[in-house]
């Protein structure tokens, strides 16, 4: 077999969007260094290159992205309902998850299930569950109207009003099945860019992307608040939100409760202090989130959704180097330990500030 030349190698590589650092090819199992589209340098084979063998950095952001992310939301989600998350790992949507109900009833049940509107069946056979007002509740956040005045079981004809205004009836056992609009379905109304874009820009919301697939294919967004991320089309139309915002607000409320409590003591803070450490690499100042000047001391609240990425990570580490270089004394709180057992953070944060 002909052996290859450097410049057709450093041709295909370039043709991926990456960039051949390595100024000679020996052979396809010798490894080569290579810069991805995101700046990550690493070394690689040419016959893994070959065989789609990519940015191994890149593809450890995006498991952890994934893995945290997820597992976090539907924890968040599934409380918010008042039910509890008994499993410690989410896997899929048709995993079983082991829940417990505001009767603390324990059963299992996959999230798509959960996400479609379904829960305890304990409670549903005894008629604790299916009231009007949770009917009601759930076919609003489906994006449509209850027109009837009670609820009499899940065969029972209920008339509903969707988004475009059509009137049809249909039984709670369907809505639960995702069967909705008659009309809109015959017309394929829900299925049209024109009809997606309408109802993301009346949630504030811009959709980025030139063309509509399917519910189930993820979709450029951008926020009001001009975050950019993916997300499908059924989840956005069920209320789910921009992740980057979700992870702020739970982060930004979990600060306020630290500095309120450190403030009580008596003791001077300053949120969001940029004056204090330098990032080394760019000379950029680097924020701390809680200064306690007269203690030389600071504390770090890391979210779990923005402390996953790579460079995020190299950032916190510049932080606690620089802060040891310069005698400050960090502590750092994990959103997930937070959300685990806030009261063990709470004796740790205490702990901390009453050591001089």
């Amino acid at each position: 077999m002909k052996k290859l030349t450097y410049e057709y190698v450093k041709e295909q590589i370039e043709k991926k969007g990456y960039k051949l650092l390595s100024g000679v090819y020996e052979n396809a199992h010798t490894k080569l260094e290579v810069q991805c589209p995101k700046n990550h340098i690493y070394k690689v084979m040419w016959n893994n290159f070959q065989q789609e063998k990519r940015c191994p950095i890149c593809a450890s952001e995006t498991r952890a992205n994934k893995r945290l992310h997820t597992y976090d939301y539907v924890k968040k989600f599934i409380e918010s309902k008042r039910y509890k998350l008994l499993s410690k790992e989410y896997k899929s949507a048709h995993a079983k998850l082991k829940l417990q109900c505001p009767e603390r009833h324990g059963f299992e049940m996959v999230w798509s299930s959960f996400q479609q509107g379904k829960r305890c069946s304990i409670c549903y056979n005894n008629k604790k569950w299916y009231t009007y007002d949770y009917v009601k509740e759930q076919i609003e956040r489906k994006g449509y109207k209850l027109l009837s005045k009670d609820y009499k079981g899940t065969r029972a004809k209920l008339k509903l009003q969707c988004i475009e205004n059509h009137i049809f009836e249909t039984t709670w056992s369907h809505i639960l099945r995702n069967q909705g609009c008659p009309i809109c379905s015959i017309n394929k109304k829900r299925h049209t860019y024109d009809y997606v874009n309408r109802q993301v820009k009346k949630r504030g919301y811009r959709l980025l992307n030139r063309k509509y697939k399917n519910a189930h294919t993820k979709l450029e967004l951008q926020c009001p608040k001009k975050h950019k991320f993916r997300m499908t089309w059924n989840d956005f139309r069920q209320g789910h939100g921009c992740p980057i915002c979700n992870a702020n607000c739970f982060s930004s409320e979990a600060e306020r409760e630290i500095a309120n409590m450190i403030e009580v003591q008596g003791i001077k803070i300053k949120r969001n202090d940029r004056t204090q450490v330098i990032n080394l690499l760019t000379s950029n100042r680097l924020e701390l989130d809680i200064w306690m000047p007269e203690l030389n001391k600071a504390i770090e609240f890391n979210g779990t959704y923005w402390h996953s990425f790579v460079d995020k990570i190299i950032k916190d580490k510049i932080k606690l180097q620089e802060c040891t270089r310069k005698g400050i004394e960090l502590l750092v709180i994990k959103e997930q330990d937070w959300i685990d057992n806030k009261t063990n953070c709470i004796n740790k944060i205490k702990t901390f500030v009453k050591n001089k």
